[in-house]
């Protein structure tokens, strides 16, 4: 009772003054959100004008998305400024279409990956969930370009970010600890990595609706965990169920799909 007397008469009163002046800052990070909430959603008319590069995107059309994401940004950037959630979307989705055509490791998608986190700090606070996705979407930059300790703290970050929120995302926390797991492979911790992925396959068998092509990318960070410690049996299992769900209906030119039929080859080699 006396920690509700003191919050109502010293911190609520400095919280509303923080939402009213729209101050974003650490300390006052549980009034800020919600001020600044509004100003955090994209407009119709941004909405209209990343669809284009969204439908290339889930047709698998790398160059036509990156190409109309790119269009998109030198709008909002003439009408708006470089700063805008809009812009950030844009970039987002720039990257997307450079990891899907495999070009993760060029300098383009680590500048890209850098100016969409960077645009989301100037809006939010340090420990808004909401900085999470671009981070991870960096981490894996990042891991394209071999610098993997730096990927390992932008994913540690972002799972931080989703696990303390009030309200979990589920596939949003299974995609940073995926990220995380793969972080661990590539640097040999396996036996973490193999925690988290186990970790992660129990959380997507639970998600309503299924994330198929999420599930395809723990399996094949699995898969490729398991065949390096020369457990080539169950390694191939788990690429094989890999299998299984793209020919269930993923598209064949998906980045994960790319990924798991390199990986398929790989396995075969080492077992």
């Amino acid at each position: 009772r006396r920690w509700r007397v003191r919050f109502r008469t010293s911190v609520q009163p400095l919280l509303r003054r923080c939402a009213l002046v729209g101050v974003a800052v650490s300390w006052c990070g549980l009034a800020a959100p919600q001020a600044g909430a509004a100003a955090l959603r994209l407009t119709r008319a941004e909405q209209d004008a990343l669809a284009p590069a969204r439908r290339a995107l889930e047709a698998g059309a790398w160059q036509a998305a990156e190409s109309l994401a790119a269009e998109a940004q030198s709008r909002f950037q003439r009408e708006r400024g470089d700063s805008t959630l809009g812009v950030a979307h844009a970039l987002d989705l720039r990257v997307e279409a450079l990891r899907g055509a495999r070009r993760a490791s060029e300098p383009a998608a680590l500048s890209l990956a850098e100016r969409a986190l960077a645009t989301y700090r100037r809006q939010l606070p340090v420990d808004d969930r909401r900085l999470a996705p671009a981070m991870v979407r960096l981490g894996w930059v990042l891991l394209a370009r071999g610098a993997n300790p730096a990927a390992e703290s932008l994913f540690v970050r972002a799972l931080a970010l989703e696990q303390a929120a009030r309200r979990p995302d589920a596939r949003a926390e299974t995609e940073a600890a995926s990220g995380l797991a793969e972080a661990h492979r590539v640097l040999r911790r396996f036996r973490t990595a193999d925690s988290l992925t186990a970790a992660a396959l129990r959380r997507l068998s639970i998600l309503s609706p299924p994330d198929t092509s999420l599930e395809v990318q723990v399996r094949t960070t699995r898969g490729n965990l398991l065949a390096e410690q020369g457990r080539a049996d169950e390694a191939r299992r788990e690429l094989d169920r890999a299998r299984e769900l793209v020919a269930a209906g993923m598209r064949p030119d998906s980045i994960g799909v790319s990924v798991l039929l390199r990986d398929l080859g790989r396995v075969a080699i080492l077992s």
